[in-house]
């Protein structure tokens, strides 16, 4: 068996399989993810050549759970996850494109178990503090970390972020996830320092948010294929206390629109 151990948001996942080949393939790939770190979660991987499951699921990964099994199913992937021993079996096509789906869905049910989430955003670096913009798809994400990169902020992220409540602190990190930027990957984690819901418009205006105005928003934004109530009530929590910590504001922009001279001014 060959392992790879892989961390994000620090949480480390083991990954072993005796497919050498393609562990060497993940350590390519995911790069500055590969770690040393002892890993606290376990998971056998057991490729497949050919694709399986190819006409059972028209809706992407399916989840359901039963007892303390947490089981993903899609497009040539499989994963069942144990909450409580931390071990689990990702079956999965010899193919870097789905394992990243399988690692997605994979991470979104492990970050709640860590005061966590991924959330559809885009993450900016600036300084010492991280930014994070949340929206639906076509949003505005790609523009703001284009406009970020020129404007010499680090992208982290320009489609999933993730959030982790660490020692009384919130802290964004970037991921190995990306959308159009296809930026360059960090494995680092900055304190967040707010967060904005990207409106577009045919003006410049940031507003404050209701904070109960907030929370329909961010939970449409974090990735969870999960229906497990403690899950979701996970999540909701942390909305709550985001509100509490972290500034919630309301960005209006135009795609000419420099976000961060008109922030600074």
């Amino acid at each position: 068996m060959k392992k790879f151990n892989f961390t994000l948001a620090q949480i480390t996942c083991g990954f072993y399989s005796d497919n050498h080949a393609f562990i060497r393939h993940l350590v390519e790939h995911y790069g500055v993810f590969a770690t040393d770190e002892k890993s606290e979660i376990e998971i056998k991987i057991i490729t497949k050549e050919k694709p399986f499951f190819k006409n059972h699921f028209s809706q992407g990964i399916l989840f359901k759970s039963q007892d303390y099994s947490n089981i993903f199913t899609g497009p040539s992937i499989y994963l069942k996850l144990s909450t409580r021993t931390l071990k689990g079996t990702f079956m999965v096509m010899e193919d870097l494109k789905i394992f990243d789906i399988g690692l997605r869905a994979l991470f979104s049910r492990l970050l709640p178990m860590y005061n966590g989430m991924l959330i559809h955003s885009c993450a900016i670096a600036d300084k010492e503090r991280g930014f994070l913009f949340y929206g639906p798809s076509n949003g505005g994400k790609t523009t703001v970390s284009r406009i970020s990169d020129l404007s010499g902020k680090r992208v982290m992220s320009d489609e999933l972020a993730a959030v982790r409540k660490i020692k009384g602190k919130y802290y964004v990190f970037g991921t190995p996830f990306w959308g159009e930027f296809q930026g360059k990957s960090t494995n680092t984690g900055i304190e967040l320092g707010a967060i904005f819901q990207l409106v577009k418009s045919n003006c410049f205006r940031i507003g404050s948010v209701n904070p109960a105005e907030s929370v329909a928003p961010i939970m449409q934004s974090i990735l969870n294929f999960s229906n497990d109530f403690n899950v979701s009530k996970t999540f909701l929590d942390l909305i709550f206390d985001l509100n509490e910590h972290i500034p919630l504001k309301r960005i209006e922009f135009r795609k000419t629109d420099n976000i961060w001279k008109e922030m600074a001014e």
